[in-house]
């Protein structure tokens, strides 16, 4: 759901928007978040879940349709914009993963997507999440391993090569 709109007021945020679009685009990518949404939520709820590092919105919005009151978090400043401007319905907020704006045990469910990598102490964010999820609450962790390349062929000689 890029649209020119959501980067035009951003310099420097445009080209992360962009990819960070593309990759979630991916059928891989809309495979991955729906088996979080299905792994945060087994059954409907009314009590909110959070989606840390929301980016550019789109878990929320994806949440939000489910039916789910979701509450996206991130940093960025220029990312909350992007999801405001794509999903004005959507509940983002400017916040840290290490400090999030939520009463002990407040929450059933903990998303974090390409997040837990960036932190300096993931730990701390794990404390985190711990504290505002209520007993029984789920929390659903998802990264990359960005110092990893898989290479699919057909032609394992130059696969090997590579």
């Amino acid at each position: 759901m890029s649209t020119p709109e959501s980067h035009r007021s951003l310099p420097g945020a445009g080209s992360l928007i962009r990819r960070l679009d593309a990759v979630d685009e991916q059928p891989e990518a809309i495979a991955l978040r729906t088996r979080s949404y299905d792994l945060l939520l087994p059954s409907p709820t009314s009590a909110p879940v959070v989606d840390v590092g929301c980016g550019g919105g789109r878990a929320v919005a994806e949440l939000g349709a489910r039916g789910v009151r979701a509450v996206g978090i991130d940093a960025s400043a220029q990312m909350i914009s992007v999801a405001r401007l794509r999903y004005p319905a959507a509940d983002v907020r400017l916040g840290n993963a290490l400090a999030l704006p939520f009463e002990d045990g407040e929450l059933v469910g903990y998303r974090a997507d390409k997040v837990l990598h960036d932190l300096a102490a993931p730990e701390e964010a794990i404390s985190e999440a711990r504290r505002v999820l209520a007993p029984g609450g789920r929390a659903v962790l998802i990264g990359q391993d960005w110092d990893a390349l898989v290479i699919d062929s057909d032609r394992p000689g130059l696969t090997r090569r590579i």
